[in-house]
C-alpha cells in the first residue's frame, strides 16, 4: 500500500465533508467557523470519504461481541480497499437547496468579519514568557472587569436613591405646605427679597414652580402688590403676590 499522508486525508463524517468542499459564501453559520480553519490547515490535501460500514472505529459501538471483534479484519487490517487507491470509494459532494438560498443573502457575509475579528485577542499570549505571568494577567483583567460591574451598579443604586428621594419631596413636602394665608394690611410683610416661592398655576400644587424674590414692585400706597422672580430656568417674570406661596424650610 502506498499512502501519501501529506496529499490526502481520510474522513468518516459526510457532514463535514459537506462544509469542505462547498464554498465558503455557502456553509452554514454553524459550521462556517470550522470550515475556515479547516480549509485554511488542509489546503494542499485531498479529501476522501470512508463510508460508515467501513470505520473499524464503529466496531465497538455496534454491539459486537469479543469473538467477532477478534475476528475482525476490518480492526486489524482496516478496509479491504485500503491497500489499492484505484478501489477508493468515490463521492460527489451534493449541495443542499437550503445551502444553497444562503448565497443569495448577506447574512454570511456578515458573520465572517464576527468570526475573524473576534475578541479573542484581548490578550497578546505571545507577550508572556510564562504560564504563571499570563495567569496573573488575566486574573487582573477579570478583577477590572468585575470592578467595573461593580461600579456601575453602585452608581446606579445611587442614582435610584436621589430619583425616589426627590419624589418623596415632591409628593409629601410640597403638598404639605400650609396654604399662603392673607392677613389684612401685613400681606407684604411675608414678602422679602431672596425668598423662595412656590408660584400658583392651574396644575397640580404638586407641580408648581419654585422661584426666587429677585426685586419687589410696589403700588402708589407704597404697598408690594407684585414681585419680580426668578425661575429656576433662569428667567425673570413678574407676578401679584396673591399667586404666590411661600416655601417654608
Amino acid at each position: 500500500m502506498r499512502w501519501d499522508a501529506k496529499s490526502d486525508i481520510l474522513t468518516f463524517a459526510k457532514l463535514h465533508e459537506d462544509c469542505i468542499n462547498i464554498d465558503n459564501s455557502q456553509a452554514t453559520k454553524k459550521y462556517c467557523n470550522r470550515v475556515l480553519e479547516i480549509k485554511e490547515t488542509t489546503q494542499n490535501y485531498d479529501w476522501k470519504y470512508v463510508p460508515t460500514e467501513s470505520n473499524p472505529a464503529d466496531l465497538q459501538t455496534r454491539g459486537i461481541s469479543s469473538t467477532q471483534f477478534k475476528e475482525s479484519t476490518l480492526w486489524m487490517q482496516g478496509p479491504s480497499w485500503i491497500s489499492d487507491e484505484t478501489s477508493w470509494p468515490t463521492w460527489t459532494p451534493q449541495v443542499k437547496q437550503e445551502t444553497l438560498l444562503l448565497t443569495t443573502t448577506d447574512d454570511s457575509e456578515k458573520i465572517k468579519p464576527c468570526v475573524l475579528n473576534g475578541i479573542s485577542k484581548i490578550i497578546d499570549l505571545s507577550r508572556f514568557s510564562s504560564l504563571k505571568k499570563l495567569l496573573r494577567v488575566t486574573c487582573y483583567v477579570f478583577k477590572f472587569v468585575n470592578i467595573c460591574k461593580k461600579a456601575n451598579k453602585r452608581y446606579n443604586h445611587k442614582v435610584t436613591l436621589i430619583e425616589h428621594f426627590a419624589k418623596r419631596w415632591r409628593m409629601e413636602y410640597l403638598t404639605g405646605l400650609r396654604e399662603f394665608h392673607r392677613v389684612a394690611g401685613d400681606q407684604s410683610a411675608h414678602v422679602k427679597i431672596g425668598s423662595v416661592v412656590q408660584i400658583m398655576d392651574n396644575s397640580p400644587r404638586m407641580m408648581w414652580k419654585l422661584a426666587v424674590i429677585e426685586d419687589l414692585i410696589t403700588g402708589n400706597d407704597g404697598v408690594v402688590r407684585a414681585v419680580k422672580l426668578r425661575t429656576s430656568n433662569g428667567l425673570i417674570t413678574t407676578r401679584p403676590i396673591v399667586k404666590l406661596v411661600p416655601l417654608e424650610i
